[in-house]
């Protein structure tokens, strides 16, 4: 028992820094973020993000494995027509407590098709995020 309180006070000093290290980590990041959101719409593709990559939206089967991911919880992403840009949805009901949910629910059925989304939207040094509370197919 002793044995152990000794090794534990030795390691408290890398337990501290490794905290500490997170704890700024997390800071940093934070600050990369946009500091404000833009209001705004996107237009695009609703995609399910692993057949996309791992089939190719293009070819003959995407559809029906999309689709099947999407409903089962697979993360959506939309390509915006414009850009090109990935933007990550997070759905938010447009009552003022309400709290961020996955966006499949609400995209499911737009799964391969172009679709409009108004919310406000996050970019991030190399990813984006549209926080929505109106979609619909374009």
């Amino acid at each position: 028992n002793d044995e152990a309180e000794e090794m534990l006070m030795k390691k408290w000093p890398v337990v501290i820094g490794v905290a500490v290290l997170g704890c700024a980590l997390i800071l940093y990041f934070n600050a990369q973020a946009a500091d404000t959101p833009e209001k705004g719409i996107i237009i695009g593709e609703v995609i399910e993000m692993t057949a996309y990559v791992m089939k190719g939206g293009d070819s003959e089967d995407y559809l029906e494995t999309a689709k099947s991911r999407a409903e089962h919880g697979f993360p959506l992403a939309i390509i915006e027509e414009e850009t090109g840009e990935l933007w990550i949805p997070a759905y938010r009901h447009s009552a003022p407590a309400s709290h961020l949910r996955l966006a499949n629910p609400q995209l499911n059925e737009l799964v391969g098709k172009k679709a409009v989304l108004q919310g406000l939207k996050y970019r991030g040094d190399k990813m984006n995020v549209i926080r929505f509370s109106v979609a619909s197919e374009y």
